[in-house]
């Protein structure tokens, strides 16, 4: 795989059977934004040297742009404050923009790379439906869980039996302030981990209390990963995500 003409990675490929996909992942950090080049090859074959080259062009930006959705905007500094703070930092690759449950309806979502729900009540069905077809297309999407939250109505548009948006279904409360509980790494190999598995697994136990937490169910046949857990290795989820939609969107 070259970037540019320049940055060249080897990666082996394994012997596929007749109509067999494998994914082959690779990493690689831009420093200028603007048009790039990116070209993946095989070993050339004398029989079909033509079909063993592709090429792809990328637009990259100049920042990331992340939505932020109040879920309790009349609030001091409301739900996004924490948030925006850890990512609209001085020369940093991302930029934020912050709206309130009702604009969501209107924004266009097309314009952004994230979404993020902050203790958003629940989403109407036509917004719902705009997460879907953004998640589908790509964008990736965090729901963070409060106090304002209606479950029964994020399990009917968007967990949907498990077809819908959500990596689990969500469940009752849990915990309680007199009684925090520490949270645990428990899948550093998640992409979500990716440079900071070290971190995560030193911060979250000796750092993050859990005081009160929705509930995530864990079906048998769900496609969820798992990323951190409460109490101990078996403990209720505290952090899921799934892909969806053919485009690698995540939520």
């Amino acid at each position: 795989i070259e970037v540019d003409g320049q940055s060249r990675v080897m990666q082996d490929v394994q012997p596929l059977a007749p109509g067999e996909r494998v994914a082959i992942t690779v990493s690689h950090t831009f420093h200028q934004s603007g048009a790039h080049r990116l070209e993946a090859a095989l070993d050339p074959t004398e029989a079909f040297p033509f079909d063993d080259r592709r090429t792809l062009a990328l637009d990259v930006r100049e920042k990331s742009r992340v939505l932020l959705v109040d879920g309790q905007p009349d609030e001091e500094d409301g739900e996004v404050f924490f948030v925006r703070s850890a990512l609209d930092v001085p020369d940093g690759g991302i930029e934020t923009q912050s709206i309130t449950e009702v604009a969501l309806e209107e924004t266009n979502l097309d314009a952004f790379d994230l979404i993020w729900l902050c203790n958003v009540q629940a989403p109407t069905q036509n917004a719902a439906e705009r997460l879907e077809k953004f998640v589908a297309g790509g964008g990736g999407l965090v729901i963070t869980c409060g106090s304002l939250i209606d479950a029964g109505r994020y399990n009917e548009l968007m967990w949907q039996d498990g077809e819908g948006l959500l990596p689990l279904p969500v469940g009752e409360g849990d915990g309680g302030r007199d009684r925090p509980e520490r949270a645990l790494l428990v899948n550093r190999d998640h992409g979500i981990c990716n440079g900071v598995a070290e971190l995560f697994e030193l911060l979250l136990p000796n750092v993050v209390q859990v005081k009160r937490w929705l509930t995530l169910d864990e079906p048998a046949d769900s496609k969820a990963s798992v990323v951190a857990r409460v109490r101990g290795p078996e403990g209720p989820p505290l952090l899921a995500t799934r892909g969806y939609g053919d485009n690698g969107g995540e939520v």
